[in-house]
């Protein structure tokens, strides 16, 4: 079974302006913007759904 939460992660201030820039990148691929978008939403406490 899925853990509905996700481990909590640290990100640095750095490491955050450049996730943030890349998920804002019109030409980045997609699967490393939601790679960045999920690594940003752990870092800031959101919870995963469950079903």
């Amino acid at each position: 079974m899925p853990r509905c939460s996700a481990a909590p992660i640290h990100v640095s201030d750095k490491d955050a302006r450049a996730l943030e820039e890349l998920e804002r990148r019109h030409t980045a691929l997609q699967g490393l913007v939601k790679r960045a978008q999920i690594i940003l939403l752990a870092a800031r406490g959101r919870r995963r759904r469950c079903p």
